[in-house]
């Protein structure tokens, strides 16, 4: 009987030490491999889990919220993809221009006066060109221009009365001057492109600065701007009604004369005349 129990003791402390090695063993490489698996099918779960659809033909996903990318000005066909606010709209997914203007980079133009895209996207006037009807044309050639020399000479051509400045004897006419052309042409696309009316240009540059850089040799300038005119006629009335402007128009010592026309992609028309003397 003890002999027994010595045994049954002894069998029992090998099954003991037996269990407590394969517990062991099962908690340190069970507890790694099920951490493993765990982490493992984590993110697994994670890789599978469907992405968030929206209910509706045309939706993204942008920001959290569904957008319909097809007409959404800030996000047209794509996430993050913006139109122009003013010459842009989103029409099934892409930015088109408004009205008549052509889409050329990310910009849209006028293409039938833009000097830079002139008919098409690539095509480029030369400095001493405006862009009429989609064609490059000499500037000096257009019936703006003609038009405002002509009733320019003719107001030089009698007595004036200019206000503060007093009454203004005629004077001779003037001629038109390749040097003073381009820089009365560059201050007026300056002036449509980017929407404002003034002497510096955009840049900071003063008239006698443009004239320098357009190598005009003559001596001290003076220049008349205006905006909104739509004729020649309209516009030199508009400049003889103004004291200051009417002086320089029927000032004696001037001899040649730039004039600048541009229109802005709102339709709106730019004038330009740089006055100067050689």
């Amino acid at each position: 009987m003890k002999r027994y129990v010595t045994l049954l003791v002894s069998a029992l402390f090998v099954l003991s030490l037996g269990c407590s090695d394969d517990s062991g063993n099962q908690d340190n490489n069970g507890t790694s491999n099920n951490n493993s698996m765990t982490n493992n099918g984590t993110n697994n779960d994670s890789n599978n889990e469907p992405e968030f659809m929206c209910p509706n033909e045309g939706e993204l996903v942008c920001d959290n919220r569904c957008i319909n990318v097809t007409f959404n000005m800030d996000n047209c066909g794509e996430c993050g993809n913006s139109c122009a606010v003013g010459s842009q709209t989103c029409d099934g997914g892409a930015c088109q221009c408004l009205g008549d203007n052509t889409l050329c980079g990310n910009r849209c133009f006028d293409t039938s006066s833009n000097r830079e895209h002139c008919g098409t996207c690539d095509n480029e006037c030369d400095i001493s060109e405006a862009c009429v009807d989609s064609n490059c044309i000499l500037v000096s050639d257009r019936s703006e221009v003609t038009g405002v020399l002509q009733e320019t000479n003719t107001v030089r051509s009698s007595s004036q009365d200019c206000g503060e400045h007093g009454p203004k004897s005629a004077v001779g006419g003037l001629q038109l001057n390749d040097e003073l052309m381009i820089a009365a042409q560059g201050h007026a696309e300056d002036m449509a492109e980017n929407n404002f009316m003034a002497h510096e240009g955009s840049d900071g540059s003063s008239p006698g600065q443009r004239a320098d850089r357009a190598n005009y040799t003559g001596g001290s300038v003076g220049e008349n701007v205006a905006r909104g005119y739509r004729t020649p006629e309209a516009v030199v009335q508009g400049w003889l009604d103004s004291d200051g402007h009417c002086n320089n128009m029927m000032n004696g010592s001037y001899n040649e004369i730039g004039i600048g026309y541009a229109v802005s992609n709102g339709g709106e028309a730019f004038w330009v005349q740089l006055f100067g003397r050689r």
